[in-house]
């Protein structure tokens, strides 16, 4: 939903809104799945898999975290200097803007907005401050597909799961085995 909506003008609460309630969904969620993931396990092990089962999740959590990142280095990479070619801002100092806007994770876009026609761009200043931002949102676009793909295979993988555990439980026992 994030990377359709989100634009170099969006205000940002519009993208505050969605988080907050994903964040909630997520807090809600994880006691129930450490639950879900320990049903099943024994009580004489149950201390292996719930520390197994945090271990995982804090794994997920940094690999998604740096795949996130990465995805939005990338991106910033390209689409920074092509949205300052599109606003006819080219040369060295455009690329070392590009460079610094994306080093510094877009914030001194912000201060190149408070610079005015006094920074070092001078008069294209208010044009290369759009055309970051533009170049900003397409890439965070870019970044939160790549995580929209890893969360489509997480669910895609969950179902195969919970598929192959479905069958499990269905097919018949062994003779001598406990119910």
């Amino acid at each position: 939903m994030l990377a359709i909506i989100v634009s170099g003008t969006t205000p940002g609460w519009i993208l505050a809104a969605p988080l907050v309630v994903y964040g909630l969904g997520l807090g809600l969620a994880s006691a129930q799945l450490t639950g879900t993931v320990l049903r099943d396990v024994p009580v004489g092990v149950s201390g292996q898999a719930s520390a197994t089962q945090s271990t995982v999740r804090q794994i997920g959590s940094a690999l998604g975290t740096a795949f996130a990142g990465a995805a939005l280095s990338i991106s910033l990479s390209f689409t920074l200097p092509e949205a300052l070619r599109t606003a006819g801002i080219s040369g060295e100092a455009a690329d070392q803007i590009a460079t610094l806007t994306r080093q510094s994770a877009g914030t001194n876009i912000a201060q190149l907005r408070a610079d005015g026609s006094s920074g070092p761009l001078g008069d294209q200043t208010a044009a290369a401050v759009e055309a970051l931002a533009s170049g900003f949102a397409d890439g965070t676009r870019w970044s939160m597909l790549v995580a929209a793909v890893f969360l489509m295979l997480g669910l895609v993988g969950a179902v195969r799961l919970r598929h192959i555990a479905g069958r499990a439980e269905g097919k018949p026992q062994n003779v001598g085995e406990a119910p």
